[in-house]
Parts: structure tokens; sequence; C-alpha cells
């Protein structure tokens, strides 16, 4: 599928490549967070993580795969 601009579109170029910006529209931007967290909290976070793998292991099997999926929940919320 291609692209194309419409009248109610507002076109500009920016370096090499064209821009638009549809007017009314809701944009999705994301941000790359890469290094934005000292040291010290990654690892202990890794710490915490290996912390609740151990504990994880005595969990029935049944419960187990559960326990696990709402554990990397909550490690990704953090």
């Amino acid at each position: 599928m291609v692209f194309r601009p419409t009248s109610t579109m507002k076109e500009f170029y920016r370096r090499h490549l064209p821009h638009w910006q549809p007017r009314e529209a809701v944009f999705f931007v994301t941000f790359r967070l890469k290094n934005s967290l000292p040291y010290e909290i990654i690892e202990s976070l890794r710490v915490e993580r290996e912390r609740v793998k151990v504990a994880l292991k005595q969990f029935p099997e049944s419960e187990r795969a559960q326990q696990d999926y709402l554990e990397e929940r909550r490690y990704f919320g953090k």
C-alpha cells in the first residue's frame, strides 16, 4: 500500500525525507530509552529477577507458567 498525501495534509521537508502532518490527526510517538537507567538500578532489577526465577521453581508445574507470566509482566512494568 502506498501512502499518498491529500490536500488536507501539510507537507514539508526536513533533511531529505518528506514529512506529512494530517490535520486533526492523532500521532503515535516512540522514544528510545536505551541507557536511560543507572547501572545500579539495572543490576538490582536483574538480581531481583533471578531471585524470583528461583522462587518460581517451588510452584507446582500447573501453576508455574501462570506465575512466570505474571512476574514477567511485573518485571517489564518496573
